[in-house]
């Protein structure tokens, strides 16, 4: 055991991360030097055609040493560690080297991390969220053939809900026509990610459960695994991982209930469409209704390709 290397004190740095002890938890916190090291590396790989091998599996094991701290970027590093035991196998030497296209999508997910969620990299963990504590959050969510919605319950109260129709950004965007059943794993894929999204500042701090409602199990399996099978979907599941890479914790608890027990959230994916004229139910008087900003290029934070160095012109060289 390495012993001269120990550090002792409420506000020490040790490889790579900050640790501030507080009187009811600790904070916790990603170095700047280091996120800066990953940082301008992504922008250089992104801006050229091939990568080596060295310069990949130093990015690797620094973005390995961030997912002990931030669990959403764990399952995008598989495609790293993928492309590097390919380059292994297929060529040896000094020459090695790796696509940029094979690891391009984890290197655009990484990059739109760094914009979008950088100041989540802070962590601060309390005694009373570690110990479950705290009152239960609860997400419960629906999508409808030409709307989604969900509500936000602490305890069994409900403190906020949203209902939004889909609209022609959401069948340009997932080809999938307004009232078409094939569209139904995709519009529950989405409800959730608009649920988390847009009560980011109630979960991300403390532990919560999520619910979801009807036959599909396509949304529980993204919060699961951070992917998709589909390609329609990947979009989404990428966008999940944002989410939850601002949290302290992934969800306790991801419940599957039967429909006709979800009447609330089924109500608010339907009353613009079917249930159009129906008495609201009594539980949300009272209730705040928030709003969703429209879902154009620009909410969805990876879906732009950055490009932050202008690539090399090729120079024909005149013999």
């Amino acid at each position: 055991v390495a012993f001269h290397k120990a550090k002792r004190g409420c506000d020490l740095v040790w490889i790579g991360v900050r640790y501030v002890l507080q009187p009811d938890g600790v904070d916790v916190t990603v170095s700047d030097e280091l996120l800066d090291d990953v940082s301008g590396a992504i922008d250089v790989m992104l801006a050229a055609n091939r990568i080596s091998v060295t310069d990949l599996r130093r990015l690797a094991g620094q973005a390995n040493h961030i997912a002990g701290l931030v669990l959403a970027w764990r399952p995008s590093l598989s495609d790293f560690w993928g492309a590097l035991r390919k380059a292994s196998i297929v060529s040896s030497g000094s020459g090695q080297f790796v696509w940029t296209r094979q690891v391009y999508d984890t290197l655009l997910w990484l990059r739109a991390f760094l914009d979008h969620r950088r100041g989540t990299m802070i962590r601060s963990y309390r005694l009373r969220h570690h110990f479950n504590e705290a009152v239960c959050l609860t997400v419960a969510f629906d999508a409808g053939p030409r709307g989604i919605g969900g509500i936000l319950l602490l305890g069994v109260v409900i403190i906020a809900f949203f209902s939004d129709a889909l609209s022609s950004l959401d069948v340009a965007r997932f080809g999938h026509a307004l009232g078409d059943c094939n569209g139904q794993q995709t519009w529950e894929a989405l409800a959730l990610l608009v649920a988390l999204r847009l009560w980011r500042s109630h979960w991300c701090s403390q532990r919560f459960r999520v619910v979801v409602q009807g036959d599909s199990m396509t949304a529980l399996h993204m919060l699961l695994d951070i992917r998709s099978k589909s390609e329609t979907n990947n979009l989404l599941a990428r966008e999940l991982a944002l989410e939850l890479g601002a949290g302290l914790y992934r969800p306790d608890e991801i419940e599957h209930i039967p429909g006709l027990t979800n009447t609330i959230p089924d109500f608010l994916s339907r009353c613009m469409a079917e249930k159009q004229g129906e008495p609201w139910p009594t539980q949300l008087r009272g209730v705040q209704r928030d709003r969703c900003p429209p879902r154009d290029a620009a909410w969805y934070l990876s879906l732009v390709p950055p490009r932050r160095q202008s690539r090399r012109k090729r120079v024909r060289e005149v013999a």
